[in-house]
C-alpha cells in the first residue's frame, strides 16, 4: 500500500507542475514560434526570473466576462525562451516556441504576476490508422487552402501560408499542422480556443475544414 501510494504521488507530480503565467488576449499554440514584447514592470520581472531558471512560463488568453472583467482562460500553452533582446530601456524582445499544453488547477499572485499549479494536456493516442486517416485529412485541408488563394474572398492571410506552404515552411505532421494552422488563419476567437484545448488532430482538422468551407461560400 505505502509503495502504491509513492507511486500515484510520483505520477503526479510528473503531471503537475508549476508556471509563472502571462496573460495576453490571444494565444499561443505547440511547435509554433511566438515572439513577444515584454514592456510592463511585471513581467520584465518574471522573465528575469524564468531567465535564471528553466528559460519558460507560460500563456493563457483572456476573455470579458458578464461584468465586463478581463478574465483568463483555464488552458494555455508553456512557452520555451529561446532568445531575448534586452532594450536599453529595459523592455525586452524575447523569442519562444510554443511546448506543451496545460490546464490551470490553481493560482496565486506573486509580485504583480500569476502562478498557477497546472496539469499537462496532450492528444489522446492514435491508433495507426487514425494516424493515417489523420494525414488524409491533413491532406485535403492542404488542398482547399491552395484552391482558396487566388479568390476574391481571400485574404493575406491565407496568401500568407499559401506562400509558406510553398516554402515547405509548415510542419508534415497532422498534429503540429493542425496546430500550425491555428496559429495561422484568421479564425475566431472562439474557435481559436477551441482548437486549443482539442486533444484530437482529426477534430482540430475537421473545425478548421468547416472554417475553410465557410470562407469558400462566401
Amino acid at each position: 500500500e505505502y509503495n502504491s501510494r509513492k507511486e500515484e504521488q510520483r505520477a503526479r507530480s510528473l503531471s503537475e507542475y508549476q508556471l509563472p503565467l502571462f496573460i495576453l488576449n490571444t494565444l499561443a499554440y505547440p511547435d509554433v514560434p511566438f515572439p513577444m514584447h515584454v514592456f510592463e514592470p511585471r513581467y520584465r520581472l518574471m522573465l528575469r526570473r524564468c531567465l535564471e531558471g528553466q528559460r519558460c512560463f507560460g500563456l493563457v488568453g483572456c476573455r470579458r466576462n458578464i461584468k465586463g472583467e478581463w478574465e483568463s482562460l483555464n488552458i494555455g500553452t508553456c512557452l520555451k525562451i529561446r532568445d531575448v533582446k534586452v532594450l536599453e530601456d529595459g523592455r525586452s524582445l524575447i523569442d519562444t516556441m510554443g511546448g506543451r499544453r496545460f490546464r490551470i488547477i490553481e493560482h496565486w499572485d506573486l509580485d504583480g504576476y500569476k502562478m498557477a499549479k497546472v496539469k499537462w494536456v496532450d492528444d489522446v493516442e492514435r491508433s495507426y490508422e487514425e494516424i493515417v486517416r489523420d494525414e488524409e485529412l491533413s491532406a485535403s485541408v492542404k488542398q482547399m487552402l491552395f484552391s482558396l488563394v487566388g479568390s476574391q474572398a481571400t485574404g493575406d492571410a491565407l496568401r500568407k501560408i499559401k506562400q509558406l506552404m510553398e516554402e515547405n515552411k509548415y510542419p508534415e505532421s497532422s498534429e503540429k499542422f493542425s496546430f500550425w494552422l491555428a496559429a495561422h488563419l484568421p479564425l475566431s476567437a472562439w474557435l481559436r480556443q477551441r482548437l486549443l484545448e482539442s486533444t484530437s488532430p482529426h477534430e482540430r482538422l475537421r473545425l478548421i475544414k468547416e472554417a475553410l468551407s465557410h470562407v469558400n461560400r462566401e
